[in-house]
């Protein structure tokens, strides 16, 4: 099913999102149900994150997902914050992320995870990714 999501909505979102946040929110994503239904922004604490990364390792040893290391970028807020992305990807369409398109400027298909350090968000995708080849690429990166 196509949705719709607008800049306002999204920004909007990251303003609460930011207002709401602890030191212990490691990842900041647009869960997608939970968006539409008007909850807004959701994060990972490292316990959260560490169940995640579980299912993601599961998932492309199955060759379901993937994560591109040209995908993989640091991306600056119109606040100035620095935020270390990858992005979940599906052999199938997932749709444009609003939370990637909208306030991290970066319009990809797949499922857009913004982490506050440069560090948990290479560890994690090494993790993830370990063993595995990437699906192929049809960008301009040079993979």
């Amino acid at each position: 099913m196509f949705r719709t999501y607008s800049k306002d909505q999204t920004t909007n979102a990251y303003t609460k999102w930011l207002a709401s946040t602890t030191s212990a929110d490691t990842c900041m994503f647009a869960h997608r149900k939970s968006f539409e239904e008007g909850k807004g922004l959701s994060a990972f604490n490292n316990a959260d994150l560490k169940d995640q990364m579980k299912i993601w390792r599961k998932q492309a040893k199955d060759g379901v997902i993937t994560i591109r290391n040209c995908n993989s970028k640091t991306k600056t807020t119109d606040d100035g914050r620095e935020w270390f992305i990858f992005v979940v990807q599906a052999k199938s369409e997932l749709g444009i992320d609003p939370l990637g398109m909208f306030v991290l400027g970066e319009m990809v298909d797949g499922f857009v995870y913004a982490f506050t350090s440069k560090a948990n968000r290479d560890r994690i995708q090494k993790y993830i990714m370990k063993g595995l080849t990437e699906f192929p690429c049809d960008c301009d990166c040079e993979q």
